[in-house]
């Protein structure tokens, strides 16, 4: 049995994984297994394994398409290590992560969960700051990643892995598993440097999730009503879900879905000016007001 089961989802990101891959492969900390779970992908990845070469990553087939969480549930199943990382086909890993971040749990045994600062590449090249957060603060945006964090696999077990609901099928299943988390109580540790490489470009899952954002955390506030309700926070975060798909329906041209949306973003949030005049100027543009 390794030290970390490394658990790398993979579903028509063909042109990506051997890059993916080959990062881990060249990891200065060796003790790992990797398993990558084929979602019933449209593209084969057999012969990207092989000229990989490296018996510890194996492969696991789903027979259908079962979304990224079910994924993930799959790999950490798959295995025994005590240390589990998520790692996204189409992301990299810097050569010293893991023996950075396995330095930092042998030191500190009571951190539950450890993440680094992320260098986004691709489309975009900059460096995205990460740092612990609070339970209020978890529950109006996440900095902790899905995807590049190690954490012990009996954190999965006591958060009882990732939610499979198809409400997150499109995203937000690592916010869901952190909200869980910080309800069950945990130990986050970051690092204040980017040795987590994530890939930015056009099409990416969260480029979509903005449209559907506000069904998303209707299911996020009923699944952890209790943590909301103790810090005040359910119209605030309601209402920021509106107000995402309500940009995102305007970018697509809805401009009456977009409009429908914002008024129940300024139902949840009536103080929010900038709503106010975000949701009558979607008025303006497709109805002719009297002067």
């Amino acid at each position: 049995m390794s030290s970390i089961q490394i658990v790398i989802p993979f579903y028509n990101q063909r042109s990506f994984l051997e890059e993916c891959l080959r990062s881990v492969c060249e990891q200065e900390f060796q003790d790992w297994e990797a398993v990558v779970v084929d979602d019933a992908s449209d593209e084969a990845c057999e012969d990207i394994l092989l000229r990989v070469d490296d018996r510890r990553v194996k492969l696991i087939r789903h027979p259908v398409n079962m979304g990224l969480a079910s994924a993930r549930n799959t790999g950490v199943k798959a295995s025994a290590s005590p240390w589990i990382l998520p790692l996204d086909s189409d992301d990299r890993l810097s050569p010293s992560f893991l023996r950075v971040t396995m330095s930092v749990a042998a030191q500190n045994p009571d951190v539950d969960a450890i993440f680094t600062d992320h260098l986004c590449f691709g489309e975009k090249s900059y460096i995205k700051k990460r740092y612990v957060q609070s339970a209020a603060e978890v529950l109006d945006h996440h900095s902790i990643p899905g995807a590049g964090t190690l954490y012990k696999r009996e954190l999965w077990e006591k958060v009882g892995g990732y939610c499979e609901s198809p409400l997150l099928r499109n995203g937000n299943e690592d916010w869901d598993f952190w909200l869980c988390a910080y309800e069950k109580g945990f130990t986050p540790f970051h690092i204040p440097n980017a040795l987590y490489e994530y890939r930015r470009y056009q099409g990416s899952m969260v480029n979509r999730l903005q449209m559907v954002d506000y069904k998303v955390r209707l299911f996020l506030y009923h699944r952890h009503r209790r943590l909301f309700e103790k810090y005040h926070m359910r119209s605030r975060f309601l209402a920021k879900g509106f107000e995402n798909s309500a940009r995102a329906a305007k970018v697509q041209g809805s401009l009456a879905r977009a409009w429908i949306l914002s008024l129940a973003a300024i139902w949840f949030d009536l103080r929010n000016k900038k709503l106010l005049r975000f949701s009558l100027e979607l008025l303006k543009s497709f109805v002719v007001l009297p002067k």
